[in-house]
C-alpha cells in the first residue's frame, strides 16, 4: 500500500458519510462583550489611502490591479454590514461615509476625534460607530522558466522550454471600535489572510500568467470573508451546526432504529426520541444497541434546545454503555453551554 494514511482518511470518511446528520441553528457567542448601552452601530469606511499617487505606484509594483484594494474595502464593507443584519443583538446602520485614513492602506492612521464620532452618531441615531481603518491588498507572482530535453517519435532530441507562474495574494484590514458615550476604543483588530499558491503552466510566459485565476476575485472574496469574521466578532450571530447520529445497530433493533430515522428526517424528534428509548429499555445486555440509541437521544435533546438532557444522555452513552463517539459529544454539548451562557450575556436580556 503506497499511502495507508491516506486509505485511512478515506475509510473515515466513507464511514462518516455513512452516518445521517442533523443541521442545528444556534446563536454563537462573539468574541468580545459589548457594554449594555450599545445597539446601534454606525459603518464608516475611513480605509482609502490619503496618498492616492502612492498607493498608485505600490500596485503598479506589487502587480495589483487598478482599484483592486477599492473593490476589496467596498467588498469588506458590504460582508460587514450583511454579517451585523443576521445579529439580534444590533441595529446596523450603512452610513455610507468614506473618509481618508492611513497613508497607504497598509497602517492604520492615527484615531479619529471623538467629536467626529458623536457627530455620526447624532447624524445616525447611533451610539457605536465602527470604522474600517485601513485595507491593503498585496499580489505575488513566481515566473520561472524551465528547460527539457526530451525526445521525439523519430528519438531526435530536442529542448522542451516550459514556463511556470505562481499567485499569492494577501489581505490586511484594520479594524476600530469607538465608543463615545466612554470615549473608548472598545477593539483595535487587524485581521490577516493570506491564500494558497495557485500554479500555472504555458507554452509562453503570457499563457503561464493568463492560466493563473483572476486575482481580483480572490482579493474581493477573501476582503468578503474578513468582513464576516468581523461582525462574528463583535456580535453574537446565527450559524449552522451539522451533527452525525446512528442509523444501525447490532442485535436485532435494526428496524427500530430505521423507525427512528425516519422521524428524524421528517423533523419529528420528540418521536424518534421514543423510539430509540424502547431501544435502550429493551436492549438488555446490547451495549452496541443501547450507546447508539442513548447517543441518539442525546442529539434529539439538543435539536430541541435541552442541552442538559443532551448532557445527560450524552454521559449515559459514554459511561453505562462504551459508547466511545459520546464521549466526544459530552465536550461538545458542554462547550455548547459555555457558549449559550456567554451568548447570554452578551444579549443583555434581548430575547432571542
Amino acid at each position: 500500500m503506497k499511502n495507508p494514511i491516506l486509505f485511512i482518511s478515506a475509510l473515515v470518511l466513507l464511514f462518516s458519510a455513512c452516518k445521517p446528520t442533523a443541521q442545528i441553528r444556534v446563536l454563537q457567542p462573539a468574541d468580545i462583550n459589548l457594554p449594555a448601552h450599545v445597539t446601534t452601530v454606525a459603518i464608516v469606511d475611513r480605509s482609502k489611502p490619503s496618498s492616492g499617487w502612492a498607493n498608485f505606484g505600490e500596485g503598479l509594483f506589487s502587480g495589483e490591479t487598478v482599484g483592486q484594494d477599492k473593490r476589496c474595502r467596498e467588498q469588506a464593507a458590504q460582508a460587514l454590514i450583511t454579517q451585523l443584519t443576521k445579529t439580534p443583538r444590533l441595529t446596523v446602520k450603512n452610513t455610507g461615509i468614506e473618509l481618508e485614513g492611513s497613508r497607504n492602506g497598509s497602517k492604520m492612521a492615527e484615531p479619529m476625534e471623538w467629536q467626529k464620532i458623536e457627530d455620526i452618531c447624532a447624524e445616525q441615531g447611533a451610539n457605536l460607530v465602527l470604522v474600517i481603518e485601513s485595507l491593503d491588498s498585496d499580489v505575488q507572482h513566481d515566473p520561472r522558466k524551465s528547460e527539457n530535453k526530451k525526445k521525439d517519435d523519430k528519438g531526435k532530441e530536442f529542448i522542451e522550454t516550459v514556463f511556470e507562474n505562481s499567485l499569492e495574494i494577501g489581505v490586511k484590514i484594520g479594524w476600530r471600535l469607538y465608543d463615545p458615550k466612554q470615549k473608548v476604543l472598545l477593539d483595535e483588530h487587524t485581521s490577516e489572510s493570506r491564500s494558497s499558491k495557485r500554479r500555472s503552466h504555458g507554452k509562453t510566459a503570457a499563457e503561464a500568467l493568463r492560466n493563473l485565476p483572476d486575482q481580483s476575485n480572490m482579493a474581493r472574496d477573501m476582503a468578503k470573508a474578513a468582513g464576516e469574521k468581523y461582525g462574528q466578532r463583535i456580535a453574537p450571530t446565527y450559524v449552522s451546526l451539522q451533527r452525525t447520529y446512528f442509523k444501525k445497530a447490532k442485535g436485532g433493533f435494526e428496524d427500530q432504529m430505521a423507525q427512528g430515522q425516519r422521524f428524524a428526517d421528517s423533523n419529528q424528534w420528540d418521536k424518534a426520541a421514543g423510539i430509540w428509548e424502547s431501544v435502550v429499555k429493551n436492549a438488555g445486555g446490547n451495549q452496541d444497541a443501547a450507546g447508539k440509541a442513548a447517543y441518539n437521544i442525546a442529539l434529539s435533546h439538543e435539536v430541541r434546545g435541552d442541552l442538559e438532557k443532551a448532557m445527560e444522555w450524552a454521559q449515559k452513552s459514554y459511561t453505562d454503555f462504551g459508547n466511545k463517539s459520546a464521549k466526544e459529544y459530552v465536550g461538545t454539548i458542554r462547550q455548547r453551554q459555555n457558549d449559550v451562557r456567554k451568548t447570554a450575556i452578551q444579549m443583555n436580556g434581548k430575547k432571542v
